[in-house]
């Protein structure tokens, strides 16, 4: 029994040791399921991680990939602004070539405006008073200013409706005395210039009787087809001085030929009073002599000559200065006329380069805002590049 007991103690002692043995085996197992398991959730999770890594980095590409197309995007955008922004200030600079060029031509315009206004003026000027001479004397001629009264009451101050009929002026208006032969004429036919020529001896008799019973002073009357001396077809002898017959060098209105001969065809213009005298004294035909100043030897050895006031020379010259005058004013009027044009034309001309300077203001406005507005677009993506490069970077740097 002893010995049981000491198997048993034994054996249990052996119970214990395995039962001990077991549990410390148990603790094992668990442990190492504890680990296995610990280790297949890190395996999970580093899985998990490792896919979660995948696609991070996946989206890193595409994120980089992004940012590098955006990057290229926004520098062609920059470029294309930058050489939309170099045309614009070319075409601007161009544009302000023309505003200078235009604003240039417009002084130009604008000085020669001025000059032609000016001229303009002194045309107008120059022309008012030629009309205001020539009103004045053909207001003179209209009034018959420095003709005797006689004259005056039958040609201008009359009633027209007891004025005798046929009376066609008076002889000054009949004849063309070349100027040079103003004072030979005004000394040869003196109070015959203011002469009234008539129609016939009727008309003559009749204005006469006028003046007698308006008590209208005296007239000295010519008929327009007055009787010539048939003796007057007597050739002048040909000689250094002699001008030739009054009546070659004297023109006349047409119909008044017989007029003009009746007066003049006896009468012998020459160069000087010797000239004159000598003629005179070798004339055997009875001739009238005149010295182109104004010295007249009758056949009769009448002399009329000096210095003294010159009967019907105001008239004559009043004539021609009527005549010049008129051919100044229409030359003036002729003249007038281009300037005008071109005043008008200039004027024109710089409403249009207002007009066109305004356009090109406003346009020049417009072109520079553009410009401050691609600087400032072509500044702004520039930034933006700068920025998608700085992220480009941390992309790479983080992937």
């Amino acid at each position: 029994l002893v010995e049981r007991e000491a198997v048993v103690r034994t054996l249990e002692q052996h119970m214990a040791q395995s039962s001990a043995d077991i549990e410390q085996t148990r603790h094992r197992v668990f442990d190492a399921l504890s680990g296995i398991t610990t280790a297949t959730n890190t395996l999970a999770t580093l899985a998990m991680r490792r896919e979660e890594l995948g696609k991070r980095r996946a989206r890193y590409q595409e994120d980089i990939q992004a940012t590098r197309s955006e990057i290229l995007q926004r520098q062609a955008t920059h470029r294309e602004l930058e050489a939309a922004h170099q045309l614009d200030a070319q075409s601007l600079a161009a544009r302000d070539a023309e505003r200078t060029a235009l604003r240039d031509a417009s002084v130009t315009r604008q000085a020669a405006l001025q000059e032609g206004e000016a001229v303009l003026t002194a045309r107008r000027d120059t022309l008012t008073r030629l009309r205001a001479t020539l009103d004045s004397l053909l207001a003179l001629q209209r009034d018959l200013v420095g003709y005797d009264e006689g004259v005056r009451h039958l040609l201008h101050g009359g009633d027209p409706a007891t004025s005798p009929a046929g009376l066609l002026g008076v002889v000054a208006d009949m004849l063309d005395i070349p100027p040079q032969y103003e004072r030979a004429i005004e000394a040869v036919l003196a109070d015959r210039l203011q002469g009234i020529v008539a129609e016939g001896p009727g008309q003559i008799e009749a204005a006469v009787a006028v003046l007698d019973a308006h008590n209208a002073g005296r007239a000295t009357f010519v008929p327009r087809l007055p009787r010539v001396d048939p003796s007057t077809d007597s050739d002048v002898q040909q000689r250094h001085g002699i001008h030739g017959r009054a009546r070659d060098l004297v023109g006349c209105r047409e119909g008044f030929e017989t007029l003009r001969a009746a007066l003049l065809d006896r009468v012998i213009i020459v160069i000087d009073r010797q000239t004159a005298q000598h003629c005179w004294e070798d004339d055997r035909h009875g001739l009238t002599w005149v010295a182109v100043s104004g010295e007249v030897f009758y056949p009769s050895g009448v002399v009329s000559g000096g210095a003294g006031p010159r009967v019907g020379l105001g008239l004559l010259e009043r004539k021609r200065a009527i005549k010049a005058l008129e051919l100044d004013v229409a030359d003036a009027e002729a003249a007038l006329a281009p300037i005008e044009s071109s005043v008008v034309a200039l004027r024109q001309a710089l409403e249009a380069d207002r007009l066109i300077l305004t356009q090109m203001e406003e346009d020049l406005r417009e072109g520079e805002l553009r410009l401050v507005h691609d600087q400032k677009a072509a500044e702004a993506i520039a930034q933006e590049v700068l920025q998608l490069e700085r992220r480009l970077g941390l992309l790479v740097s983080e992937e």
